[in-house]
């Protein structure tokens, strides 16, 4: 089967490639980036935009690169955007955006990567100012006082990436 290929005007000027996540079958969980850097969200499900227009949710929080999302459960998905060089974590729950609640630590100005790789538990990946990848993860099982883990350099010293 080929790739099918729509380009839409959704009257937003798309500054990058916008964050996808899916909870469920047949539904698309979309948040751009816009040029006047701000983000907003909509869901399309079954080939349906839902909602009648886009809903702008920088809330206070001026991305600096396309954000990165991730779902790892029914009614969740978990954003994560840089502002002022800085990570954060925003949350979709129960078809409800809540406000910016954790700044992550690290400092990049790039755009991270998210991934879930099992129920309850969510990975984001930034590549430092310092030419490293740092990791962070959040997974309910583990420890008490301990779900949000701390930024971890994923390669040791000997790895950088390529400088431009």
């Amino acid at each position: 089967m080929a790739w099918n290929w729509k380009t839409e005007n959704i009257g937003i000027k798309v500054a990058g490639a916008p964050a996808v996540s899916s909870w469920k079958e047949g539904r698309l969980e979309v948040i751009v980036h816009s040029t006047d850097n701000r983000l907003f969200y909509r869901a399309y499900e079954n080939d349906i935009w839902q909602g009648a227009n886009w809903k702008d949710i920088t809330d206070g929080r001026i991305p600096a690169v396309p954000p990165a999302a991730a779902s790892w459960g029914p009614l969740r998905v978990d954003l994560f955007a840089v502002s002022n060089r800085e990570l954060y974590h925003r949350l979709w729950q129960n078809l409800t955006w809540n406000p910016w609640a954790e700044y992550l630590n690290g400092v990049t100005n790039d755009s991270p990567a998210a991934a879930s790789w099992k129920v309850e538990r969510v990975d984001v990946l930034v590549h430092t100012t310092d030419n490293f990848m740092s990791r962070r993860y959040w997974e309910a099982a583990v420890a008490a006082g301990a779900d949000v883990q701390e930024l971890l350099n994923v390669l040791d010293d000997t790895y950088e990436f390529d400088k431009p």
